[in-house]
């Protein structure tokens, strides 16, 4: 997996975002197929959240790869 480098995306600091990431790794996996996924329809929403995907790609956790979350 790729880690996070020591850049900054948008207004969000590295360091923020590898807390984000490291946060989502550690929950099971179908817990991170729904934070994932509702990020991504955050996004979808018109919120400013093209840094915190960009990082989430770039971390080897795309939403758009992820299964749909069982309800």
């Amino acid at each position: 997996m790729t880690q996070p480098t020591n850049v900054s995306y948008g207004e969000f600091p590295a360091e923020r975002l590898a807390l984000y990431i490291h946060a989502i790794r550690r929950l099971p996996a179908s817990e991170q197929a729904a934070v994932l996924w509702h990020l991504w329809h955050l996004c979808d929403c018109c919120l400013e959240l093209a840094p915190v995907i960009a990082a989430l790609r770039k971390a080897g956790l795309d939403p758009e790869q992820m299964p749909l979350p069982q309800r």
